[in-house]
């Protein structure tokens, strides 16, 4: 089977991306399909890019400890779903410093994002596919659906927990199912 890297971008301390993240996971039918490891970035904690050229320039000989794990963790993943919450209308500062240290390690991978936020995280989305493709120099696989999850006040309970999950994003469902068959149909067409 595929590896498959489900990349949590919030690294709060008080955060729902953990629970948003391992719902998709349990829901999507994602481990039916492929090799599924979640990452969490707090468990990697990048600084801020630090090697003397940019990274398509130095194709993979990083200088730093740090670069050199995570180029070589993000180098043997086979396909990617980003799990992104949207701040300020962009994607976390810690999601866009773990994107921004490789280059060819994320190239003509297959991809996809699920977003949530009050907008259903639309802004952050958007952002990130960008960062990933459209004009970036960074060119992955993105999949067509890219699940957008609405938060309301009234999902949360009095500790600011999402208090019932399943029903809050049954409505997503589908689309969390066919980003699975979407993300399968890109990692078919690409050993033809």
């Amino acid at each position: 089977m595929k590896k498959v890297a489900v990349i949590m971008g919030s690294v709060r301390t008080h955060r729902i991306n953990h629970v948003i993240t391992n719902w998709f996971v349990a829901t999507s039918g994602l481990k039916d399909k492929f090799n599924v490891e979640i990452v969490d970035l707090k468990d990697w904690m990048l600084p801020p890019y630090d090697e003397i050229v940019a990274p398509m320039s130095l194709k993979g000989a990083y200088t730093t400890e740090h670069g050199k794990k995570w180029q070589k963790y993000i180098d043997g993943m086979e396909g990617f779903v980003f799990v992104t919450p949207e701040y300020n209308k962009s994607v976390p500062h810690a999601l866009k410093t773990h994107v921004d240290y490789l280059f060819t390690e994320w190239n003509g991978k297959p991809t996809s994002i699920v977003s949530y936020g009050y907008s259903g995280g639309d802004s952050s989305s958007d952002h990130l596919q960008s960062i990933l493709g459209r004009k970036s120099a960074i060119q992955v696989k993105m999949t067509e659906t890219l699940p957008q999850l609405l938060l309301k006040k009234d999902i949360f309970n009095e500790k600011w927990e999402i208090a019932d999950i399943n029903s809050s994003f049954a409505q997503y469902l589908p689309a969390t199912k066919k980003v699975v068959s979407e993300l399968d149909a890109l990692f078919k067409s690409s050993t033809k």
